[in-house]
Parts: structure tokens; C-alpha cells; sequence
């Protein structure tokens, strides 16, 4: 059977020194696409961030075009050893690299779906991230970590495999829009005027959004591009919802942040809202 399979698949005219000169080929191409990253990330400095990643990336598709054109002039006489040959770098590609091939399509559906795009904040199986670049086998992340209104960029570069795109569930929280809805809570004591909080808390949420100048009207026009009309939103201003809890008396303020400004808003409210606290005789906050 052995012999039978070589002859099949024609090992035995295949030019070797057409395969060091194919390897050859691989590299220079390699090479030229890693020289091209580093000068356009030196020399193109004071462009977007996206417009060079566009530029690079298809400088990179132009280099593996020309690698291609390369391989199949030097192949094209000997179709007999490159088929040969093809068929067995498949089937070792089938059986021994199941994840780079899952990861290659991924790419595509990344791109065809255009799931995010560079700059979009992420999160792929628990994992969230600025994309700062989308390659044929990875996605490139800078970390961003905390729960909620914690959540804080950590300057650590993370890559995750493509594939994970088929398997799970992306969210996008800047994609169509850079606000978000936040809440935060705040419980008081029994005996605490609660009334007189609630309208605190409004007084120190529309400080915040002056300071971040925010225009309702966009970000309406915003959320109904993204939801295509299937969910409306009416009123964008901010509200403190009210709860009765076992300890007293709990006020949640609900208002719209942009992303990357969710910790310093949500510090700033707090803060805020403790020195009108301080200055109010009926209102005491609940410690636990």
C-alpha cells in the first residue's frame, strides 16, 4: 500500500530544489511583511490608528499575492509533483492543524460580519479588550479588567485564537455608540429623608453629564441606528430608582457614561454626592 500511495500522489518527481527555493520564497515574504509593520508603525506615526492598520494590512495581503504568484510560475511546469505534493500537506493539515484552519475562517467571518472593527471594546468568553489588531490567527487585546463600573484598561497585551468567535458570544460596548447605561447604589439609613437624596443625586448625575457634554440627541440617534427601530428609547436623562431593603432605604442612580469613562464618572458621582451628604443633617448613608 505504501508504495502504491507515493505513486498516487508522484513523491518521486518532485523537484527539491524547487522546494528550497518555495521555502525561500516563504521567507523573503515573510521578512518583507514584517519589515513593512515596522516602518509604516516608525515612519506613519501621525495617521489613524485604523488607517494604518488598513495600510498594513494590505501591504501584507499584496506581499502574499506576490509570494502565490511566485509559487505557482516556479510550480507550474511540474503540476504533477505540486498536486503530489498539495495532497499531502492537506491531509497534514486536516488531521494535525484543525485550530489554525478554524482560526483562518474565523477571520473571515470577523471581516465579512464585520463583528468589531480596531479601537472596539470586547468581550469574548469572559475576556475584555480594546482590539488594536485582527489577524489570520489571532485578535490582539489591550486588557481591560474589573466588574461593572470597576472596569479599568491594565496595559497588558492579550491575543486571543479566532476561533473563539465561532464558539461564543461577542459583546460589543462600543460598536454604533460610545455611551452606556451605568447605575450606581447608594442605600441609606431608615431614618434618612430619602426624597432630599434622590433629588441630590439627580443635581450630581447632571454635573457629570455637562461635564461630559453630552448630546441626548445623537446618542438617541445612535441607538436607533444600532437596534434598527426595534427598541426605542424616549427620555435619556438620568433617574434614581427607589427600593426598600431590610437595611433602609435603597436609591439607584441609572445614567448614560461614555465607555472608557465609566470608573472616573462613577467616582466623581460618589465623591459628589458624600459632600452634599456631608452637609445634610436628615440624610445618613447605610454602612454594612
Amino acid at each position: 500500500m505504501g508504495p502504491n500511495l507515493l505513486s498516487t500522489l508522484d513523491i518521486a518527481n518532485i523537484r527539491w530544489e524547487f522546494l528550497a527555493y518555495s521555502v525561500a520564497i516563504f521567507i523573503v515574504a515573510f521578512g518583507l511583511r514584517h519589515f513593512s509593520t515596522l516602518l509604516f508603525r516608525s515612519k506613519f506615526r501621525k495617521i489613524t490608528l485604523h488607517r494604518r492598520y488598513l495600510l498594513e494590512h494590505f501591504t501584507s495581503g499584496f506581499i502574499v499575492v506576490l509570494a502565490i504568484v511566485a509559487l505557482f510560475i516556479l510550480w507550474a511546469p511540474n503540476t504533477s509533483s505540486i498536486f503530489g505534493l498539495l495532497g499531502m500537506i492537506g491531509a497534514g493539515l486536516a488531521i494535525a492543524n484543525k485550530e489554525f484552519i478554524l482560526n483562518f475562517t474565523a477571520f473571515f467571518v470577523i471581516i465579512w460580519r464585520e463583528l468589531f472593527t480596531m479601537g472596539d471594546r470586547i468581550e469574548i468568553n469572559g475576556v475584555v479588550g480594546d482590539v488594536i489588531e485582527k489577524g489570520p490567527s489571532y485578535i490582539t487585546l489591550i486588557e481591560v479588567k474589573g466588574l461593572g463600573v470597576d472596569r479599568q484598561s491594565t496595559g497588558r497585551m492579550l491575543k486571543i485564537p479566532n476561533n473563539l468567535v465561532l464558539l461564543h458570544p461577542i459583546v460589543n460596548y462600543t460598536r454604533g455608540c460610545s455611551f452606556l447605561w451605568t447605575e450606581l447604589e447608594f442605600t441609606l439609613t431608615a431614618e434618612s429623608n430619602w426624597k432630599d437624596a434622590k433629588e441630590l443625586l439627580l443635581v450630581v448625575a447632571k454635573e457629570q453629564g455637562e461635564k461630559w457634554q453630552v448630546d441626548h440627541n445623537k446618542v438617541l440617534r445612535d441607538f436607533d441606528k444600532i437596534y434598527s427601530g426595534y427598541v426605542v428609547y424616549r427620555k435619556l436623562d438620568p433617574i434614581v430608582y427607589t427600593k426598600v431593603t431590610a437595611h433602609g432605604t435603597q436609591l439607584t442612580l441609572r445614567y448614560l457614561a461614555p465607555v472608557r469613562q465609566i470608573r472616573d464618572g462613577s467616582s466623581f458621582v460618589s465623591e459628589r454626592f458624600l459632600e452634599m451628604v456631608e452637609e445634610k443633617d436628615n440624610i445618613h448613608l447605610y454602612y454594612n
